[in-house]
């Protein structure tokens, strides 16, 4: 991701700006139907009204959906639901040659595995089914501050399976500070006619006041801390301050922590990103994510402490389903064992 704005002459691109709209859920069939530049907002804003979510929200709220399905983008709910091309169950795609194909895992699996994470270079996608999970209107968030890059490992590999008498864990994400200091944040759905009310630490910073990066860091010496949130505020958590990376953008003035509290409207990403370009129009900020096998995680956390030691690092375990035909359709090879891979935003 970079603040940086592309820009094109019009007769070299295909405009599909124009395809926005939401064109049907089906809640009896856990299913939306939508064009590929309607944003997670639009769309998070609509199923959340029948009580449903995507399965998986990139933590952006401006990313479009198609978009997410080009770049097999991932959240904290990726540790249960993979990347978000695996909560699309079929999509329309202009080919080429001008045809509209249909394809889904049992339609034209080629081109619908091809498709995901292909940044459109197989052709243009009109339309795409999304997979939609059941949601309340918030979620409980535990803090677990661990210690290395070992502890993420332990951490993800260490939580409970979904059981009948279990309710299973629904997000997991986490922030390394140094290469000795992070924090993983637990998230689950939050029944709120079953618990009665919310908790919101006294004299804590939570995720609804302030930027998530200082929730986690302020937080990091109370081991399990609780808080509940409203889903939104949870699922779009990093769009106040772009993750952390406004703080490379901002002009000083804009930098103080009581102004980024009291200002939220003029912290989202967007603001971020225009704010740069006018600030610092000549210096190359931007956000790459880098995903890794989790066997090879602690090497790869390793690698990046000796070389280019950029702190803080986003982690975001993703998992992998064995009924995906990996071997045609990823540049990774099919392994064994436990099976879940790691996002590292940089």
């Amino acid at each position: 991701m970079s603040p940086k704005r592309m820009r094109f002459p019009r007769h070299s691109i295909i405009d599909i700006s124009g395809l926005n709209g939401i064109l049907s859920i089906f809640p009896g069939i856990n299913t939306a139907s939508v064009e590929p530049a309607v944003t997670f907002e639009q769309l998070v804003r609509e199923t959340l009204n029948r009580g449903m979510l995507p399965a998986v929200v990139p933590p952006l709220p401006q990313i479009t959906v198609g978009g997410a399905y080009a770049s097999a983008a991932a959240s904290g709910s990726s540790y249960r639901h993979g990347h978000f091309n695996r909560a699309v169950s079929r999509i329309e795609v202009v080919t080429g040659n001008g045809n509209v194909v249909q394809a889904s895992r049992n339609d034209n699996p080629d081109l619908f595995y091809g498709c995901a994470g292909a940044m459109g270079t197989l052709g243009v996608v009109t339309m795409l089914q999304v997979h939609l999970i059941k949601s309340e209107e918030y979620v409980r968030l535990q803090y677990h501050p661990i210690g290395a890059a070992i502890g993420v490992l332990e951490r993800v590999i260490g939580l409970p399976r979904e059981t009948a008498d279990t309710q299973p864990v629904d997000f997991v994400d986490g922030i390394m500070f140094s290469e000795d200091q992070g924090m993983m944040v637990l998230g689950k759905f939050y029944f709120l006619h079953v618990h009665g009310k919310l908790r919101c630490p006294p004299n804590k910073r939570c995720v609804a006041c302030g930027w998530t990066i200082g929730s986690a860091q302020y937080n990091q010496n109370d081991d399990c801390l609780l808080e509940e949130v409203h889903v939104i505020d949870y699922l779009f958590r990093y769009n106040r301050g772009c993750f952390w990376m406004a703080i490379y953008g901002l002009p000083p003035f804009l930098k103080l922590p009581l102004r980024r509290h009291y200002t939220p409207e003029v912290m989202p990403a967007s603001f971020w990103a225009r704010a740069h370009q006018l600030h610092h129009p000549n210096t190359k900020y931007l956000l790459q994510t880098v995903e890794v096998p989790h066997e090879t995680f602690v090497v790869f956390m390793k690698m990046l402490h000796d070389r280019p030691k950029i702190y803080p690092l986003w982690i975001c375990p993703v998992k992998v389903f064995a009924d995906i035909p990996r071997q045609n359709y990823s540049l990774l090879p099919r392994r064994s064992g436990y099976g879940f891979e790691v996002i590292i935003g940089i």
